[in-house]
């Protein structure tokens, strides 16, 4: 035993002395001040940048460390620092290099800080490092580095044209046996805060992976992603998959984001995978699945030119049949209409990003909600639509307790949008009916008429029939409407076109709290108003009050000229009264100017 230990001693002692033979053998041959300022030399003519490095020692234990390294912006440090770096250490393993293979043991960065700037001209601060070197250059030996490491450095990417500005913490980045063929274990971790488009941000990232450079051929590079978890504004992502071929890029992911709340938005899970191939300047998207509840998403197709400023979309989106009730029922908005009933959806999308051109089908299966007070149940359906029309075809279901049925369609959306509606109520109860807001509200004045802009003017035209209308104060039997009108717009100063309206038999009683609550029964019903005020007005009674009234039948035809409405026909038909108005009205200014002809019927009472 003794023997052994002194035999270990020696071994020991001999290695002591082997180290600092070879170290100072390095001093002697390898002077570190000599290598410094070769280095600054050399760095300076490759950056066309100014150089300086603080100390250089070299050692057999250490191998080469550098500390305080400093780059200048272009063209030295008067126009400020690039990039800094506290600590740099290399150091090579000496017995491979007897058998032509460089193993490195170890580089280390420690306290690198980069600022990166895109100038207003969409340049960069470093463009004038990125140019391509005119001969290729190959490693003549093979290249195996046992541990790479990046720690405590901030890398700073600054906007100028979008004053955008992110702070990059590199927290750790760890690399092991870094070889040209073959598996190298990867770790990251990041934190980023900053402010883009003038919100600020924060974000974390936590990477564990294998990559594979391939003998450093583009298309044998790979990368796995064993674990990928990022943070950003209250969302968490979990992310794994795979990329390979560099050259011609295959991407496969898995993505899932866990239940959260977003800014008061309970946000369920979301499951997603992609499937994506690069060739050229297409990217083929093969699959883009997402999963959340019972709502599936299947996103395909083609982006070509993805890499330059003109990207052509040619994508493809379908759903299944999902629940509209739990779709909606996290986003706040949506579950206050009370959405019940299941949709599908299929849709096309293509050309520029920025001005996407579409076109797709909404089937919907017993829909109901309720929007307004009202309570819309049991519709189905199908929606069409493109980038400039809507079509709803055979629409159908109730509306509170009447049946409803419609056909809507909608031009030219983006420019004068040109409606087109068709359908049939069997009862509506105007009770139920939310009053008319803006008979609360002062008319505006002409002089903020004339400052309002009133934007595009829309046309309308249809039909609408109604089986019966019933509310405390009018009711029918009976209701149709027809119009066509063009230049509709707030202010009505365009409005061009004709209405016609039947309605009849029934009764009506205290017409000004009807009108006071529905400004379109006023409208319609302008004639009988004006009796009313006649007759109250009055001092010898001439005419019945007009406050409980039977009718047979209500007619108007309006015919509507620069806001200006012209009753062709407007007579009710009624054993108090028969009743036939003629003239015009100002629905602008209000004004008017008609002739109202009224031959009392035998139950007027005078």
């Amino acid at each position: 035993m003794k023997k052994l230990l002194k035999i270990l001693g020696v071994l020991l002692l001999l290695f002591i002395a082997l180290m600092a033979a070879a170290t100072l053998w390095l001093r002697i041959y390898f002077p570190p001040a000599k290598i410094k300022a070769l280095a600054i030399k050399k760095a300076g003519e490759v950056l066309k940048r100014e150089v300086r490095l603080g100390t250089l020692s070299l050692s057999v234990l250490k191998g080469l460390v550098v500390e305080n390294v400093e780059i200048s912006e272009p063209p030295d440090f008067r126009s400020g620092t690039f990039l800094k770096l506290k600590q740099f250490q290399l150091k090579v393993k000496l017995w491979p290099l007897l058998h032509k293979r460089m193993e490195m043991d170890r580089i280390a960065l420690d306290g690198l800080t980069c600022q990166i700037v895109k100038k207003r001209d969409a340049s960069f601060n470093f463009s004038d490092l990125t140019g391509e070197s005119s001969s290729q250059s190959t490693l003549p030996i093979a290249l195996v580095i046992s541990r790479l490491g990046l720690k405590n450095s901030v890398l700073v990417y600054e906007d100028k044209s979008s004053d955008s500005r992110t702070e990059l913490k590199i927290l750790e980045v760890r690399a092991d046996k870094v070889q040209e063929k073959g598996s190298i274990p990867l770790r990251l971790k990041l934190e980023a805060k900053g402010k883009q488009t003038g919100k600020a941000f924060d974000a974390q990232l936590d990477f564990q992976g294998k990559a594979d450079l391939g003998k450093l051929k583009p298309e044998n590079i790979s990368l796995q992603i064993q674990k990928a978890a990022l943070d950003y504004e209250g969302i968490h992502l979990d992310v794994s998959g795979d990329f390979k071929n560099a050259k011609a890029p295959e991407l496969n992911l898995q993505a899932r984001i866990p239940p959260a709340s977003l800014k008061g938005i309970a946000v369920p899970e979301i499951n997603a995978s992609i499937q994506i191939k690069a060739k050229g300047q297409n990217l083929q998207i093969e699959s883009l699945k997402i999963k959340s509840g019972d709502l599936e998403a299947l996103l395909s197709g083609s982006i070509a030119n993805h890499a330059s400023a003109n990207p052509i979309l040619s994508l493809n989106l379908k759903t299944n049949t999902f629940s509209l009730k739990e779709t909606a029922s996290s986003v706040p908005d949506l579950a206050i209409l009370g959405l019940s009933g299941k949709a599908s959806l299929e849709a096309k999308i293509w050309g520029a990003p920025n001005i996407p051109q579409y076109a797709g089908t909404l089937q919907m299966e017993s829909i109901g909600a309720m929007l307004r007070g009202q309570k819309f149940s049991d519709f189905s359906g199908r929606i069409q639509f493109n980038s400039e029309t809507v079509a709803l075809q055979n629409l159908s279901g109730k509306l509170n307790k009447g049946t409803l049925a419609l056909s809507l369609s909608a031009k030219n959306l983006n420019k004068a949008p040109d409606f087109h509606l068709e359908g049939s109520l069997s009862e509506l109860d105007l009770a139920l009916m939310p009053p008319s807001k803006a008979s609360e509200k002062s008319a505006p004045t002409q002089k903020e008429m004339a400052q309002k802009p009133s934007g595009p003017a829309m046309s309308a035209s249809g039909k609408f029939t109604i089986g019966k209308i019933k509310h405390p104060n009018f009711t029918a039997e009976s209701a149709s409407l027809k119009w066509s009108l063009t230049g509709i717009t707030p202010d009505l100063n365009r409005l061009d076109g004709t209405a016609h309206l039947n309605a009849g038999p029934g009764q009506f009683q205290d017409l000004a709290q009807l009108g006071k609550d529905y400004k379109m029964a006023k409208i319609l019903l302008f004639p009988i108003f004006i009796l009313q005020k006649v007759a109250r007005l009055a001092k010898i009674k001439l005419l019945p009050a007009f406050d409980d009234v039977s009718y047979k039948e209500i007619v108007g035809e309006y015919v509507f000229k620069k806001g200006i409405m012209t009753l062709k026909e407007s007579r009710m038909d009624s054993p108090t009264a028969f009743v036939d108005s003629r003239g015009t009205v100002d629905l602008v200014k209000e004004h008017l100017n008609l002739r109202v002809d009224a031959k009392l019927g035998s139950s007027s009472g005078i």
